[in-house]
């Protein structure tokens, strides 16, 4: 009975284990992708010589869509609202 007991409470720790390891895998991903949003909208706002070239240059429409989603997303943070484009 304790072998079964026993066997079950590690089954179910390794189970919260599983949870917390997935959880702090998203967390990690998120912070890294914020992380990396954060570097690229303090380029752009230390050069917003950039978006300019991107804007005037011809641009396949992937381009263009990652184009506008940067754009919109500086629109809408604070603190990087103030990049000229």
């Amino acid at each position: 009975m304790y072998v079964i007991l026993h066997d079950r409470y590690s089954i179910l720790q390794l189970d919260k284990i599983k949870q917390i390891c997935r959880l702090l895998n998203k967390v990690i991903k998120y912070s890294i992708m914020g992380e990396i949003r954060d570097t690229l909208l303090k380029s752009l706002k230390d050069n917003p010589e950039i978006l300019k070239k991107l804007e005037m240059k011809e641009s396949d429409e992937k381009t263009k869509a990652l184009l506008q989603l940067i754009l919109k997303e500086i629109q809408s943070d604070p603190e990087y609202s103030g990049i000229n484009h």
